[in-house]
């Protein structure tokens, strides 16, 4: 939770939302423009509308769903409680979604609202009108230049080709390919890194500094060769090594102090995060409430949810995959007997009534389940007294990030170090357990996923699809035994050659143009400039 800002005095209330920041006196508009904003005498004033639209990242109605129920470690069933939402979770599932998905749209329009922002924020910066120094009005461009890079890189990965709006004057834009857009992201942020603060702690803590930008910069590369066909490795461990030689940033010495409720603006770890605090109306975390059973809120303490018996789960053939003395298994998922206060275990509430309520990591398929099946959230610390909305944050870049992309860039490249590099995250996981199996070699990471991939069926495995080995498989599984819930996997998926050629629970493969999602139906309908992406029928 964040607790203090230097100067963006809006962005911990993400004004301007409905209920905006008690602390600022405001006028909330539909559409913020510099015709009608208010800019008053602070530069904080002018900028804090660029970070409020990123709170949709770990939303579970919008990107969170799209980038975690589309891949292979996390699914959305339906059960006795409802959870249907007029299929779409399913349809994420099984890779059937359509052009007119309401989590597409939503997306879609929080994302754009946001580079919006950041293009009216550069207009009012450049306007001559604001009472601060030259020097701050420059670092305030060149931040908000950053911050429109991430929504622009979130938009171009999840969609491909879509329009590059870097000003107010365009009303009908068209489509931009994708390897223009990155090209574009790779000069603006290689302009504004040197401009951006080095330094971390409170007064930098949920904005874009230079760590952060560079991480986003090392993301782009891994990315590159998805993105325009072209690999980008050695930059991507050029720019890896330009964060680790900072000395800014380490790993928490738990993994678990990565993701607590509190006191993270001093964490070591994290280089960019989306602050959330209840108290300020800074809402849009629930991932607890969409994801633990209703009786957890004995367990938890939590003033208000979980919804029924919870939805967002761990696709059992994902859990399986995992050692059973990596402490990250514990740390990540709710799993067994959920205890009360009292050491009595809670009870199931509906299709399973009077039973004891025990997560079981099965499932009978990826469309409907019974009320205490699949692990559940328990990654991000649930601080009692927790609302539907927590004030947990939710990291976008951790040091993690940094030690991986470099691990996977230099096995990519047929260097040597990704395996000292990859131990050097797992130690913590295993420092508790069994230490030795921290260790990790180089051949090891080349190897195939222990992933099972094929079918389940009542209850029932079975081995069908594509069961050729997945290259740097290893890798691919410490990913996501370290990013688990991070909004990384369905990213992963498409790099390592998953996402649309693998069997899962109920998932089978249905076209390589669901790499990327179709524009939503009402922005075709709009703007006759805008064609569908390929093989999307309007």
């Amino acid at each position: 939770m964040k607790k203090t800002f230097k100067i963006f005095l809006s962005i911990l209330c993400m004004a301007p939302m409905a209920g905006a920041c008690v602390d600022l006196d405001e006028t909330v508009y539909s559409e913020v423009t510099e015709a009608n904003f208010e800019y008053g005498t602070n530069i904080g004033t002018a900028m804090g509308m660029v970070y409020k639209d990123l709170k949709v990242i770990a939303d579970y109605t919008k990107n969170f769903c799209l980038q975690e129920a589309s891949a292979d470690a996390i699914v959305m069933p339906a059960n006795s409680t409802g959870w249907l939402n007029q299929g779409e979770y399913r349809r994420l599932h099984h890779h059937s979604w359509t052009s007119e998905e309401p989590t597409i749209e939503a997306f879609w329009n929080e994302f754009f609202g946001g580079i919006v922002k950041c293009n009216s924020a550069l207009d009012i910066l450049n306007s001559g009108r604001l009472q601060a120094s030259r020097d701050e009005v420059e670092y305030a461009k060149n931040e908000v230049r950053a911050v429109r890079a991430f929504y622009y890189w979130y938009v171009t990965d999840l969609f491909g080709d879509v329009p590059l709006i870097k000003g107010s004057e365009q009303v009908m834009p068209e489509k931009t390919t994708r390897a223009e857009i990155c090209e574009y992201l790779e000069q603006e942020l290689l302009t504004v890194i040197p401009a951006l603060t080095e330094e971390t702690g409170p007064a930098q803590y949920g904005r874009m500094t230079r760590g952060a930008a560079r991480a986003l910069l090392a993301t782009l590369y891994l990315n590159w060769e998805v993105y325009t066909g072209t690999p980008r490795w050695e930059d991507c461990i050029k720019v890896c090594d330009d964060v680790i030689n900072s000395r800014k940033y380490e790993l928490e010495r738990n993994y678990k102090d990565a993701f607590k409720a509190s006191g993270m603006e001093t964490s070591p770890e994290i280089i960019f995060t989306i602050p959330y605090d209840y108290a300020t109306n800074a809402w849009g975390m629930r991932l607890h409430v969409a994801s633990l059973h209703s009786e957890c809120a004995k367990v938890y303490d939590i003033i208000e949810g979980p919804w029924g018996s919870g939805c967002i789960s761990g696709v059992p053939q994902f859990i399986d995959t995992y050692d059973t003395d990596d402490g990250r298994l514990e740390d990540t998922w709710a799993m067994g007997p959920q205890i009360l206060p009292n050491g009595q275990t809670a009870k199931c509430a509906y299709d399973r009534k009077g039973q004891d309520l025990i997560f079981v990591n099965e499932m009978p398929d990826g469309d409907y389940v019974a009320e205490n099946e699949g692990y559940r959230m328990h990654k991000f610390e649930i601080e009692a007294g927790a609302h539907q909305n927590s004030s947990t944050d939710y990291p976008l870049f951790r040091y993690a990030d940094i030690l991986m992309m470099k691990a996977e860039a230099l096995l990519r490249s047929g260097q040597a170090g990704a395996g000292a590099l990859v131990t050097q995250v797992r130690e913590r996981a295993f420092r508790d357990s069994n230490p030795s199996k921290a260790t990790v070699t180089d051949d090891q990471l080349l190897g195939n996923s222990s992933y099972k991939y094929g079918s389940v069926k009542n209850y029932v495995y079975t081995p069908d699809g594509d069961q050729s080995p997945v290259k740097f498989g290893r890798m691919y599984d410490e990913l996501g035994w370290e990013f688990a819930w991070e909004c990384h996997r369905r990213r992963d998926a498409i790099r390592f050659g998953v996402y649309t050629t693998k069997n899962w629970l109920s998932h089978t493969p249905n076209g390589d143009y669901r790499i990327v999602f179709p524009l939503p139906e009402d922005q075709i309908s709009a703007n006759p400039n805008l064609k569908q992406n390929p093989n999307y029928v309007n």
